[in-house]
């Protein structure tokens, strides 16, 4: 049992990744985790704002981070989609990359709620719009020049 900011019952105990269970089992996740609760420690508070990525290297690959169509269903939540295939870019033509689409899924009040991409580089595309970066991907190249500013 850990709280919000990865405590255990045992003063000055943490405990972060797969050991707290909570849905997110990815090594990148863990790894953020860690970070916010040194931060934590050390008084900065952490960062409120967490989009975890997911990633999975298939062909084609497929990427993101929120909620799903089904997510907003389930919970009786008004929501509108925006989806763009990579088709429609001169770069998708030029790789001739059919399958490939962006979806955005977003609420009545225009907060994103989800981004979800298939197709070429779909990981790398998502590791812009993440907090930090799906393990193992050249983002995470760009994680660590960003810890040590």
């Amino acid at each position: 049992m850990v709280d919000n900011n990865y405590m255990t019952n045992i003063e000055n105990i943490y405990a972060i990744g797969d050991l707290i269970n909570r849905g997110k089992m990815f090594a990148h996740y863990a790894g953020f985790q860690g970070k916010e609760v040194i931060n934590r420690i050390y008084g900065d508070g952490g960062c409120i704002d967490v989009r975890v990525p997911y990633g999975i290297f298939s062909f084609p690959q497929i990427a993101g981070w929120g909620l799903q169509e089904k997510d907003l269903i389930q919970n009786n939540k008004k929501y509108r989609v925006e989806k763009i295939p990579f088709f429609s870019s001169s770069i998708g033509k030029i790789m001739d990359e059919r399958a490939g689409f962006i979806k955005i899924i977003y609420d009545e009040n225009k907060k994103i709620a989800g981004i979800h991409i298939v197709g070429e580089e779909a990981i790398e595309m998502i590791n812009i719009l993440s907090s930090f970066s799906v393990h193992p991907s050249f983002g995470e190249l760009i994680d660590e020049l960003r810890n040590k500013i």
